[in-house]
């Protein structure tokens, strides 16, 4: 039986990321009516393998700022620059001896001398 490690704190700051990217975006879709797409290139999934596109579709707002598509890209950018701070953080937790440990004792693995599974 495998059992669940607590909710930590990687958890929270991914929620609390999404959440504010969500709100972010949706301010902008529905409130300043501009609509827009994040695409990637290469074959690498990096920051700068980010594109975005935006425009503002409304009659009765005016068009964008000549900047607003570099201040959106930047802002998503920064974003993925966060969220990958937090998963290299957490990778270098579950990975650790302390990690590795809490695993061991919560799921009752047991070991013989020579490092073989046991029971």
């Amino acid at each position: 039986m495998f059992t669940l490690l607590p909710f930590n704190e990687f958890d929270q700051d991914r929620a609390n990321a999404f959440f504010t990217a969500f709100c972010q975006w949706s301010i902008a879709k529905h409130i300043l009516k501009t609509h827009g797409d994040i695409s990637q290139s290469g074959r690498y999934c990096h920051e700068f393998t980010m594109t975005v596109t935006a425009e503002r579709d409304h009659p009765f707002h005016p068009a964008m700022t000549d900047d607003a598509e570099d201040v959106l890209t930047e802002a998503f950018r920064d974003l993925a620059r966060w969220l990958y701070a937090r998963l290299c953080a957490e990778y270098e937790y579950l990975t650790s001896d302390e990690a590795v440990d809490e695993a061991i004792v919560a799921n009752d693995y047991t070991f013989t001398e020579a490092g073989e599974r046991f029971g």
